[in-house]
């Protein structure tokens, strides 16, 4: 059993957003310069799922493949046995099952649309700690996409170039009620 106070604070503080942490429960807060903001469910999920879409629009799955390709394999053991750990600790807190509820509860998705943010939600915050455990610089993609969650939001397309250094997230939130 691997305990959460094993990794660094900066991972840990992703990893307990992930256990207990306010995932879309209401609409997205900006931080001022987010001007790409969308509130149709149907239309950011097509989007996300489509892999042909037009430039300057990017499919975000292949913009993350991207960033994380930057993410270093550790070349030392103490740091390969953390990457590993995260890894088990992943596995053994199932982010997946801890983060589907939340999501699941939204009454404004079906329950297909809700596993499948919940999956995509899992797999980016996985990679956002593992951006904080292996990089000695954070990471500007992971830390913005990071940031995206903490204020409500689900980053679900890429605008601007084929790379992640040139463009920004497409953010979906939660309809103002």
């Amino acid at each position: 059993m691997i305990d959460i106070n094993s990794f660094p604070a900066k991972v840990v503080e992703v990893l307990n957003y992930i256990k207990q942490g306010s995932i879309m429960e209401r609409e997205y807060i900006p931080n001022g310069d987010d001007k790409n903001v969308a509130t149709d469910i149907k239309k950011i999920l097509a989007e996300y799922l489509d892999q042909d879409i037009s430039p300057p629009h990017f499919p975000l799955v292949e913009i993350t493949q991207d960033a994380s390709s930057e993410i270093p394999y550790p070349m030392d053991e103490p740091l390969r046995t953390l990457r590993r750990s995260l890894i088990e600790f992943a596995e053994q807190e199932n982010f997946y099952k801890l983060i589907a509820p939340r999501i699941l509860a939204i009454k404004e998705f079906s329950k297909d649309q809700a596993e499948l943010i919940a999956d995509a939600i899992s797999n980016d915050l996985l990679l956002c700690a593992s951006s904080r455990l292996l990089m000695t610089e954070s990471h500007p993609y992971f830390e913005n996409m990071f940031s995206i969650y903490k204020r409500q939001g689900f980053p679900y397309g890429w605008l601007g170039q084929e790379d992640w250094k040139s463009g920004e997230f497409l953010i979906f939130s939660r309809p103002t009620t």
